[in-house]
């Protein structure tokens, strides 16, 4: 898991002067990594990941991130299952064939002043070409496997949204499964490295 990745995700976009270090990730007194755009925040364990001095103001968040996360709250193990469909790509096999015509690069090359083509004929500007029979010499560059996790999958954090397939990452991920949060202070995700919470920042502090 790339957690400065992961991290990145989380920083304000835009902070005020006062707290311009919300632009990136900082580190907590205790050693913990944060990362937080006011609504939604990220925080790992000490030792999960190294980030650079961070030179800029950033809120207190350290009371927020603390809450009891585990009294008021009823956790599923789970993750929602990743649905995955056949690649149209390499037709489900993972591999295929480099183009020979265009060298893989997909570009159409022509000394014509007329053509306006710039994609390969051949492969459709893929540079790869499906194989009918037995395992080609070349990774398919759109899929694993054959397989594709379908579109739109994502599990909602606050005002946030992750990808299915990046929580699907995180280690002994436990979700939030209540419909209704009584609390701001809540914590939404649970997982081995660190948590996920709201934070209620206002649009004055930050």
């Amino acid at each position: 898991m790339n957690w400065n990745e992961v991290l990145n995700r989380f920083v304000h976009p835009e902070p005020s002067e006062k707290y311009k270090g919300m632009a990136k990730p900082w580190m907590l007194p205790d050693g913990r990594v944060c990362a937080t755009d006011g609504k939604a925040a990220i925080v790992l364990k000490k030792g999960v990941a190294d980030v650079e001095p961070n030179d800029g103001g950033v809120p207190d968040i350290t009371a927020i991130v603390d809450c009891k996360h585990g009294e008021r709250l009823s956790w599923i193990e789970a993750v929602p299952a990743l649905e995955k469909k056949q690649c149209r790509l390499c037709g489900g096999k993972g591999t295929g064939h480099k183009c020979k015509l265009c060298n893989g690069t997909g570009e159409h090359e022509c000394d014509c002043n007329q053509c306006t083509c710039d994609e390969c004929e051949d492969c459709n500007g893929t540079g790869f070409l499906r194989v009918t029979k037995g395992i080609g010499d070349a990774k398919c560059p759109d899929c694993e496997g054959g397989q594709l996790i379908a579109d739109g999958q994502e599990v909602v954090w606050g005002n946030h949204s992750l990808g299915l397939a990046l929580v699907h990452r995180f280690n002994g991920i436990k979700i939030n499964s209540a419909s209704s949060l009584s609390s701001k202070n809540v914590v939404l995700l649970h997982f081995d490295e660190g948590i996920g919470v709201l934070v209620p920042l206002t649009k004055a502090a930050i």
